[in-house]
């Protein structure tokens, strides 16, 4: 009896070990490089880009979000603009800094140097833009305020906003804009914030994505039902072949990439491990048939970056943004940020002021026209908003999130508890469309009500970021309640 406790004892003790053992491989071979790619990737752009103060970014942004963290230290070279980021004091990452292109995780094999990043420095235009007339400069942007507007119910819904009535549920918003009829007629930041200073907007960069693929489409580069033209899918039998752009645009490529943030988790690595985010999207396998499931998956967004590098050429990707979109509506301050193989992440890693932000919400409120200009082709924005046939809900249409099931659909409280923050909302009007961020970002149009609006900030618990409230008493503020 002894013997067989003793071999009992040393075989517990064994196995702890090997649990220990891949505990600690698991922490140190995957959590801890995304850790480190995370808070370098992060700090570099908060203080490169936003021009942020390190300590504020630190305590505001990160360290409170990921206990994980406080593992991590960083080291900024403010000469070399980069960020070192050193995780249980094993395991290091770098970002750095290149002019017009943000920041990029740098693989933990190459140096600084050895990214591939093509030239991108066109100048932002208009030059000059507090002597241009709003929307596509500064000057009159605010204008006569609207009769229509009732400005004390008006201040009241952006005082709420910004105000922290549950200290475990803060909201923390940083930048609000509200655009009617072509004007702004409110505009407020949060203290270390304000007009100048460009923030992130998380998956919102999905609908610049979405424009710049309507762009090339009017340009004649593709047509939305044509099968992705991927190479590496026109293998015979490959039933990736099935994919069309349409499926990618809508997020029912069918893909097993799931949208999963732990610290190994596929969405994490993209954007976070210093790889070719394209070519891991695109060597994604498949779950289910392609166009038969909707699934919020990054994948899809990061193939349609595949085929916009194809279509305009490797040398001009990266500039294509300003080029095609930016400077033809004014967005000065706005970027997407490259990985190390010079690949836009076109899913996450946008920036712009919440002026510049709004400024897109406006082109799409017109219909895809700027000033006189067609910026996207005829019929693109209502190609946008038509709902994705997968889309249960009829909440998400082609790289936007919807309303058009609101009076159609209600989920059920379950749904509701998990999900408050996405379409479809109550009360609000079914023709409303939203470019939506991590976080709390959102750009929400509302055609019907002529109105545009921007809402920025850092609000982690969902409870936080209240949009269905937000948006009806901003209604009611602008010609009364209700669609």
């Amino acid at each position: 009896m002894k013997k067989i406790l003793e071999r009992s004892l040393i075989g517990l003790g064994a196995s702890v070990l090997l649990l220990a053992g891949g505990a600690a491989y698991f922490l140190l071979a995957k959590v801890a490089p995304i850790g480190a790619g995370y808070q370098a990737k992060m700090l570099c752009s908060h203080l490169f880009v936003a021009k942020r103060g390190m300590q504020s970014v630190l305590s505001s942004d990160l360290e409170p979000f990921n206990p994980l963290l406080r593992f991590v230290e960083a080291e900024v070279d403010h000469g070399k603009r980069m960020v070192t980021s050193t995780a249980f004091g094993l395991i290091e990452r770098q970002a750095v800094f290149n002019e017009c292109l943000g920041c990029t995780v740098v693989p933990p094999s190459w140096e600084p140097e050895e990214l591939r990043l093509s030239p991108a420095c066109v100048d932002p235009e208009p030059k000059g833009p507090g002597s241009l007339p709003w929307p596509t400069g500064d000057l009159d942007a605010e204008g006569s305020f609207p009769s229509a507007v009732d400005e004390a119910k008006l201040r009241i819904a952006l005082d709420a906003q910004f105000s922290e009535p549950n200290p475990e549920r803060p909201r923390r918003t940083r930048a609000m804009v509200v655009v009617y009829k072509g004007k702004i007629i409110a505009e407020r930041y949060a203290d270390g914030f304000g007009r100048e200073v460009p923030m992130h907007g998380w998956s919102m960069t999905k609908s610049i994505t979405s424009a710049l693929v309507g762009i090339l489409v009017g340009r004649g580069a593709f047509a939305v039902d044509d099968p992705a033209p991927i190479s590496e899918w026109r293998d015979p039998g490959d039933p990736h072949g099935r994919i069309t752009i349409a499926h990618l645009l809508r997020m029912s490529g069918g893909f097993d990439f799931h949208h999963d943030v732990s610290p190994a988790g596929q969405r994490q690595q993209a954007l976070f491990g210093g790889i070719d985010s394209t070519r891991f999207s695109t060597e994604c396998p498949l779950e289910v048939e392609p166009g038969s499931r909707w699934e919020y998956a990054n994948a899809n967004p990061h193939s349609l970056w595949r085929i916009i590098r194809d279509a305009v050429g490797e040398e001009e990707v990266l500039a294509f943004p300003r080029r095609a979109l930016f400077n033809r509506i004014g967005m000065r301050s706005a970027l997407i940020e490259p990985d190390p193989y010079g690949n836009p992440i076109g899913t996450s890693f946008g920036w712009a002021t919440a002026r510049d932000w709004a400024r897109f919400g406006l082109l799409y409120l017109q219909g895809g026209v700027w000033e006189g200009e067609r910026i996207l082709p005829e019929g693109w924005v209502d190609y946008t908003v038509a709902p994705a046939p997968a889309a249960e809900y009829k909440h998400y249409g082609a790289l936007f999130w919807l309303n058009a099931g609101a009076d159609e659909f209600a989920k059920t409280a379950e749904e509701r508890r998990s999900y408050p923050d996405k379409p479809p909302f109550s009360g609000i009007p079914a023709d409303a469309y939203f470019a939506m961020g991590n976080d709390g970002q959102l750009v929400a149009v509302i055609p019907s009500r002529e109105l545009v609006l921007v809402r920025l900030g850092l609000s982690r618990a969902s409870e936080g970021r209240d949009y269905e409230s937000l948006l009806a008493d901003l209604l009611a503020a602008i010609g009364g309640s209700g669609p």
